[in-house]
C-alpha cells in the first residue's frame, strides 16, 4: 500500500490533481456525468448568492475572501443563481451590464477552480408575489386581489400564483421569452470550460396541474425539450439540471420518463427537504439514518433504478434545531454513497434559519464536520464505493483505475493529508492512473497545529431577507 502525503493550508489553491487541460465539455454517459475524457463528476455545490433574491441588482458580488472560506470548506462547485426578471427586464429587452457582473462571477469562481451550474431562480412565480419571472410576464389582472399568506410557500396555493402559473405553461410565445433569456445567459457563459450546464427552473410549480398525475411528463417536460433545444443552439456540450416539479415531492405527480435521444444530455436536480429539518423550528432531529434515507429512496429510487444520475440542487434545513449537526452528517453520507451530487441551501449571513455563515462573517460551527471532508472531483471511473468519515475526517474511494486517467479531489484546508492506495502500483504520486483494474484510495486527514480552519469574512453581512 502506497501512502502519500499532502499538505494543503489553503483550498482555495489548485486542488488536489488539478486537471492539467481545460475541459471542453460534458454529458451523460451509462447514467453518469462525466467529463470529455470520460470521467465520472461528483459535484458538491452550494447555492450563491441566496439574499440576491432580495437584492435590487438581483446579484452580489462575491469577495475574495468569500471564495476562500467557500474553497476552504471542501466545496467544489457552485449553483449560480440568476433571474428572468434580472436578465430581461422588458420583453425581449437584454439587461447587459447585469450579464457581465454575472458573467464575472462565472469567472471568479472558475479562476477558484469551482465549478459552476448556472440556476434559473424563482419563488412562488416573481412579482408581486416572490421573486424571478418579471412583472410584465404575468397580466395585472390576473394578479388582482393578490394578499400574501404565511408562511411565504403557501403563497403558491394563492388563485393569482396559480393562474400566472398556468397561464405560462400555456403560452408557448411566453415560454420562447424565457428560453431567449436563457440563451443569453447561456451563449455568455458557454466558453468558460467551469460551466457544467443550467438548471432551467427553481421548484416549477404545476398550478392548477397539482392534481394532474401526468403534469411532468406532458406539460413540464414538454417545456424542457422547448428549452434545452434553444440552449443547445448557442452552447452546445453542456447538460441541463431537470428538477420534477413540486407536485413530484407531494406525491401528486408521476416521475418523468426521459426519452433515449435526451439521457445523454439530462440529470435529474430534485431538492430535499424533509418537514421536520425545514419547517418546524425548535423540533430535534431524531437521529433516525436508516428512515432518512428510508424516506430518501421512497421519493428517488425509481430514477437510481433507471439510471438517471441525480444533483440534489438545494438541501439543508434550520441550524438553530438540535441534532441538525448530525442530519448534515447523515444526508452527506447518503449523497456520497449513492455517487449523487448536491447543493447546500445557501451561501447567506444570519444567525439562524439556512444561513451558511453567522452575521459576523464566519462559517457557522455546526457545518465543520462535513466541511472537513474531501470531496470528489473526477474520479477515473463511477466508483463502487464512495464513503466519508466525519471524525478522523477522510474519505474511502473504490473505483476501477483506467490508465491515464486522474483522481482530483478537492481537500479543506487545515489539515495534512495522507493518500493511500491499494494495490499501490496503479496510482502514481499525482492520482493518475498507471494502469487498469480495481482500486482501494483512503483520504485521511490530520489537524495542522495552530491552523484556523474556519475562516471570517472581514466585517460580515447582514442578510437583506
Amino acid at each position: 500500500m502506497k501512502r502519500i502525503c499532502i499538505v494543503l493550508v489553503l483550498a482555495a489553491a489548485p486542488a488536489c490533481g488539478e486537471a492539467e487541460k481545460a475541459v471542453p465539455g460534458y454529458r451523460v454517459e451509462d447514467g453518469v456525468l462525466v467529463d470529455s475524457d470520460g470521467r465520472a463528476l461528483y459535484l458538491r455545490s452550494i447555492n450563491v448568492h441566496a439574499s440576491a433574491k432580495y437584492h435590487p441588482d438581483h446579484i452580489i458580488p462575491l469577495t475574495g475572501e468569500e471564495v476562500s472560506i467557500l474553497s476552504d470548506s471542501g466545496f467544489n462547485s457552485v449553483r449560480l443563481l440568476t433571474h428572468w426578471e434580472a436578465v430581461m427586464p422588458e420583453p425581449d429587452q437584454i439587461d447587459r451590464d447585469y450579464l457581465e457582473v454575472y458573467a464575472e462571477e462565472v469567472r471568479k469562481l472558475a479562476d477558484a477552480g469551482f465549478l459552476v451550474v448556472a440556476d434559473m431562480h424563482q419563488d412562488v412565480w416573481g412579482d408581486p408575489f416572490g421573486n424571478g419571472a418579471p412583472g410584465w410576464a404575468c397580466p395585472d389582472e390576473l394578479k388582482e386581489g393578490y394578499q400574501p399568506v404565511s408562511p411565504w410557500w403557501m403563497n403558491y396555493f394563492e388563485p393569482q400564483v396559480e393562474a400566472c402559473f398556468d397561464r405560462f405553461w400555456s403560452d408557448e410565445s411566453l415560454q420562447d421569452q424565457f428560453a431567449a433569456a436563457w440563451t443569453e445567459v447561456a451563449g455568455l457563459i458557454c466558453e468558460n470550460p467551469a460551466v457544467v450546464g443550467f438548471d432551467l427552473i427553481n421548484e416549477p410549480w404545476p398550478g392548477s396541474g397539482l392534481s394532474d398525475a401526468d403534469f411532468d411528463g406532458r406539460i413540464l417536460y414538454r417545456f424542457y425539450r422547448r428549452v434545452m433545444d434553444a440552449i443547445e443552439e448557442v452552447c452546445p456540450a453542456k447538460v441541463f439540471f431537470l428538477e420534477p416539479s413540486r407536485g413530484y415531492d407531494f406525491g401528486l405527480i408521476d416521475p418523468i420518463d426521459f426519452n433515449e435521444a435526451d439521457r445523454r444530455r439530462v440529470v435529474l436536480a430534485p431538492h430535499f427537504y424533509p418537514p421536520a429539518v425545514h419547517d418546524e423550528p425548535g423540533r430535534e432531529y431524531d437521529g433516525d439514518a436508516a428512515a432518512l434515507e428510508e424516506a430518501w429512496l421512497e421519493l428517488y429510487q425509481i430514477y437510481l433504478d433507471q439510471d438517471v444520475p441525480m444533483w440534489f440542487g438545494e438541501f439543508g434545513g434550520l441550524i438553530q434545531n438540535p441534532g441538525f449537526d448530525l442530519y448534515m452528517q447523515h444526508i452527506t453520507s447518503i449523497f456520497y454513497r449513492h455517487f449523487t451530487g448536491s447543493g447546500l441551501w445557501a451561501f447567506s449571513y444570519g444567525d439562524e434559519g439556512f444561513a451558511f455563515l453567522d452575521s459576523g462573517g464566519e462559517r457557522q460551527a455546526i457545518f465543520d464536520p462535513v466541511c472537513s471532508v474531501p470531496t470528489p472531483i473526477r474520479v477515473p471511473s463511477p466508483p463502487g464505493t464512495m464513503l466519508p468519515d466525519f471524525e478522523t475526517p477522510g474519505l474511502t474511494l473504490a473505483f476501477e483505475c483506467r490508465r491515464g486517467r486522474k483522481l482530483e479531489v478537492r481537500l479543506p484546508a487545515g489539515y495534512q493529508w495522507t493518500v493511500a492506495s491499494d494495490p499501490a502500483n496503479l496510482l502514481s504520486d499525482d492520482l493518475t492512473c498507471t494502469g487498469n483494474g480495481q482500486i482501494r484510495v483512503d483520504i485521511t486527514g490530520t489537524v495542522i497545529a495552530g491552523h484556523a480552519v474556519r475562516r471570517r469574512a472581514p466585517g460580515g453581512r447582514r442578510p437583506l431577507n
